[in-house]
């Protein structure tokens, strides 16, 4: 046994999460025979089953050491370990090329055949096949090895556990003495090997079925039913029940003659017994436009006495629809009362799909896109109890050896939902809001009565939003519905008034006479009121006029709403200045001694300008007389008032000369 873990690296780099949005992930890309790291993991895989310990475990077509495939097991995450790789010389005469997948014994072993190898005489020199068990560890045994014309050759159907203990399979050639070319058999084993053939499809008739690909499954009534994918009195495969002690009914045979338009044909996949007894199917191909090998397949219904209804049919093969054609492994039944398949064409590398028992049909992937995995495989669909479906394409994915997938289906009912979240929230007005309603068993929608103003809910996700216009006590009824039912709760929904503040910008200082606008907010965009409370200034609406110097204080207010609580009063203390002025004194030139003149000099603030004198020389105003010879100076100066602070003074010096 050669054990050989896939991780890190080897996980397919183009992975795909499986989310709410996107339900579908490629957890594993095989890598064929022989990869860069020297991995050998195989290749067209066949699609698990669950082991009792939660691990998946299936088989390759192809791929591993010697390319004759290989038995695997992989974690639900997509960490593949190979448990044996068949004919890679660890076991004498093995056996290869397993088309079927596995089935776990009582024992708590897997059990499955290999369609080639086991040689043990030499009229099938390439060897007729053989059935094995594989511990979960990945010890391996050949249980028997199928014989020359004894139970049959090339056994390719998955065997099924019976509830007497046995398993139960088919053979697609050989039987009762023919060899390959023969019609198939039905089989009976043992856990330990020991194998009888129930009924051998060359002796049945000159129509028989023959070339069974799939293999049987067990119906309520104890029988056996399967299909084949050729023979019959249309040739092209047919439908069957045997009894466990041999007796053969054929239920249908496919495009004979019997006025079934447009009937399908070469079923290479079981069947799965629904819970009305009926046995659905379906086939690869149909009659269209009058070829038997036109049409892209059907999925069809038939009753243990033979009632054959097709459900659905695939488009030609000549469609430029590019839809679903020629599905692949039978189908598989979900809690939710559908059934599950998947096609090996369509869409750019086939598709998988659910379909109603009366024939609706909606594709739910659809395969191959930018180098993801393409082409599902012929083997049924793993559906676990949580809803999960795992399966495999034949190629595609990173090493374009096919991939191990994943879907999720959506959770099912299976009671009324009974809603567990609170049942009281509290809101406040103008702020943003959320309730998610909880409930169990899978709602798939949601409603309520009048929710208060500004709150939404999301009929699908159950999650109540919105920011609050109102504010009050409201009691909301709240409805969870499936198919099963509806819960209901009264929520209480207190939504109490907002808080709210106002904000004063920094005032710089300002200026007698001068005015501002005030402009504090409230956080809540209500206006605000301004009031005077002290200093020297007056106040219209918004605006202060300065009127003296010292410090002005005004407050904010903002009273509230419906909505708002009032803000709490804000008070801003302004310091009011004097205005600064300037003096303007041109220069006097020399004077003659004896004469007047007039003192120029200006204030910019238009104030009165004094002036003082010295040397020879008196002033009257602004009038100046020259009263002898000598220097003279005469400083200019306005000392302010209520609004202008004093200027500072400006001295201009002349010379007064005698005539």
């Amino acid at each position: 046994m050669k054990s050989l873990s896939i991780v890190g690296s080897l996980l397919l780099s183009l992975c795909l999460s499986a989310t709410a949005a996107d339900p579908f992930a490629e957890i594993h890309a095989f890598t064929g025979t022989t990869d860069q790291f020297g991995v050998h993991d195989g290749d067209i895989a066949k699609a698990p089953i669950l082991g009792k310990d939660g691990f998946l475990y299936g088989t390759t077509e192809d791929g591993g050491f010697e390319g004759n495939g290989v038995i695997y097991k992989a974690s639900t995450s997509g960490v593949v370990t190979v448990l044996h790789s068949f004919s890679d010389g660890t076991v004498v005469n093995d056996g290869k090329i397993p088309y079927g997948g596995l089935v776990e014994g009582a024992d708590g072993n897997f059990y499955g055949t290999a369609s080639r190898g086991g040689l043990v005489d030499g009229q099938t020199p390439n060897g007729g096949g053989i059935a094995f068990k594989i511990t979960p560890a990945g010890v391996y045994t050949i249980i028997h090895r199928f014989s020359y014309g004894v139970e049959g050759l090339d056994p390719r159907g998955t065997l099924i556990r019976s509830a007497d203990g046995n398993f139960y399979g088919t053979t697609y050639t050989g039987g009762n003495g023919f060899g390959f070319g023969a019609g198939g058999t039905v089989y009976k084993m043992t856990p330990a090997g020991v194998t009888t053939m129930i009924t051998n499809f060359s002796s049945v008739g000159v129509y028989a079925p023959r070339l069974l690909v799939a293999g049987v499954i067990e119906g309520k009534d104890g029988l056996l039913y399967g299909t084949a994918s050729a023979g019959g009195t249309g040739s092209l495969g047919a439908v069957f029940s045997v009894s466990k002690t041999g007796t053969v009914k054929i239920l249908h045979n496919f495009a004979d003659a019997s006025g079934v338009a447009n009937d399908g044909g070469e079923a290479a996949s079981g069947l799965i017994q629904n819970s009305d007894g009926a046995f659905y199917g379906v086939t690869p191909s149909n009659t269209a436009q009058g070829n038997q090998f036109l049409g892209g397949g059907i999925i069809y219904k038939i009753t243990s006495s033979g009632a054959y209804t097709i459900l659905h049919t695939f488009q030609d093969l000549l469609s430029a629809e590019n839809g679903p054609v020629k599905p692949v492994g039978g189908l598989v039944k979900g809690a939710d009362g559908f059934f599950y398949g998947a096609t090996a064409r369509g869409g750019t590398g086939g598709t998988l799909y659910k379909v109603t028992s009366t024939g609706a049909l909606t594709v739910l992937h659809t395969f191959g896109a930018f180098g993801a995995g393409s082409v599902p495989s012929n083997s049924a669909l793993l559906l676990t109890s949580d809803g999960t479906i795992y399966g495999t394409t034949e190629s595609g994915g990173s090493a374009s050896n096919g991939v191990l997938y994943k879907y999720q289906l959506p959770a099912v009912a299976t009671a009324p939902p009974v809603i567990s979240s609170g049942n009281k929230a509290t809101a406040t007005a103008t702020k943003a809001f959320s309730y998610q309603i909880v409930a169990s068993n899978a709602p798939d929608s949601y409603s309520s009565s009048i929710l208060p103003k500004g709150l939404t809910l999301n009929t699908a996700t159950g999650l109540i939003s919105g920011t609050p216009s109102v504010v009050g006590s409201f009691n909301v009824s709240l409805v969870a519905k499936n198919a099963k039912g509806t819960g209901k709760l009264t929520l209480n929904i207190a939504i109490a008034q907002n808080t709210q503040t106002i904000t004063f910008g920094a005032i710089p200082n300002q200026v007698v006479g001068g005015k501002l606008a005030l402009t504090a907010t409230a956080s809540s965009g209500l206006p605000i009121t301004y009031v005077l409370a002290s200093g020297k200034a007056t106040l219209s609406g918004r605006v202060l006029t300065f009127t003296g110097a010292g410090t002005v204080t005004v407050r904010a207010t903002q009273p509230g709403n419906t909505l708002y609580k009032a803000a709490a009063t804000v008070s801003e203390s302004i310091l009011v200045v004097k205005k600064t002025q300037t003096i303007t004194f041109g220069t006097i030139p020399t004077k003659v001694v004896g004469t007047s003149f007039t003192l120029t000099a200006k204030a910019s603030s238009g104030l009165a300008i004094k002036y003082t004198v010295s040397g020879p020389a008196t002033i009257s105003g602004s009038i100046i007389t020259l009263t002898g010879a000598g220097n003279v100076r005469v400083t200019a100066s306005q000392a302010g008032d209520a609004t202008y602070n004093a200027a500072t003074p400006i001295t201009q010096r002349f010379l007064a000369i005698t005539n």
